[in-house]
């Protein structure tokens, strides 16, 4: 938090009351409390300013924590960020933002790691699919007509249970997955 001398390094009070706050941009107006104290005047946005440091550390604890999803991350921070640029606050507001542009590089692991994980589920789930239609096929070209019934309902089942993969590749083996069971639903009628 701020100490007792962080307010008089980031702002000052004019004798009217008006509030001015230091930034690397230089000195610009937050407010005017023209009946209180100087002290009074700049004690109530410096504790503007202890409001906004207490939401970027809880802001940054959960995106350490991966509570956030980076997307969901990324918008937090572009939200805080301009509360944060445009605050009528006394305090080292730079600081907030530096801490804030300090996520970015954990956010950018957060996701190749989502990524690769996505990845790495995408294809279990391919090789499950592929395996269920290899055993549909051998299924469909076999003459067990009482056990391959019930063999093909559990794997529809276990299919709808999957996750889709990507369109195109999902597409392709629900066709050959959907045409062994017709041709075996034919050679069973037969």
């Amino acid at each position: 938090m701020t100490s007792s001398a962080g307010p008089a390094e980031f702002g000052r009070v004019d004798a009217d009351g008006t509030v001015y706050v230091r930034t690397a941009d230089g000195e610009r107006s937050v407010g005017q409390i023209p009946d209180a104290t100087a002290e009074d005047a700049l004690a109530f946005y410096v504790r503007r300013f202890e409001a906004l440091e207490v939401e970027v550390g809880l802001l940054d604890s959960r995106v350490r924590s991966g509570a956030l999803s980076p997307e969901e991350a990324r918008q937090s921070i572009r939200t805080v960020r301009t509360a944060v640029s445009s605050a009528n606050a006394v305090g080292d507001l730079a600081s907030l933002e530096a801490r804030l542009d300090a996520l970015a590089p954990l956010l950018d692991e957060q996701s190749a790691a989502r990524k690769a994980e996505r990845a790495k589920q995408q294809d279990v789930t391919k090789a499950a699919k592929e395996a269920m239609v290899a055993e549909a096929e051998t299924l469909a070209a076999g003459n067990d007509w009482r056990g391959g019934v019930n063999r093909f309902r559990s794997l529809l089942d276990e299919w709808k249970a999957l996750p889709r993969i990507d369109r195109a590749t999902d597409d392709d083996l629900w066709h050959r997955f959907s045409t062994a069971r017709t041709t075996y639903t034919r050679r069973r009628k037969a």
